[in-house]
């Protein structure tokens, strides 16, 4: 493994857990605007850049307080886990007849 394998893998994993456990369409992340690594990596994981929030993190109306708003569309999420066979509703039964949530 590579100096970069391990968060790919991490976020293959947390894909793959929120696709299989929530059944998510979206995934939002929102992030200080002064975090340019962390933005950098929302990009490179097919995030999208959604808008800003002023003020989220103060009062005060400055970069500092700013937050970026980045979401991740279901498609984008199955990208990243590596995902391509159909992932049954939660009322759906499984292959072996049961029910993924129970009544």
């Amino acid at each position: 493994m590579g100096e970069w394998a391990g968060p790919p893998i991490i976020m293959r994993c947390l894909a793959r857990y929120t696709l299989l456990m929530f059944n998510a369409s979206r995934i939002t992340v929102n992030t200080s605007k002064k975090n340019k690594r962390f933005i950098r990596s929302l990009i490179r994981f097919g995030f999208k850049l959604e808008g800003t929030s002023r003020r989220f993190y103060g009062l005060e109306d400055n970069n500092r307080n700013t937050a970026v708003r980045f979401v991740a569309f279901r498609e984008d999420i199955e990208q990243v886990a590596r995902i391509k066979e159909h992932i049954p509703d939660a009322d759906e039964p499984s292959p072996t007849g049961e029910r993924l949530v129970p009544e």
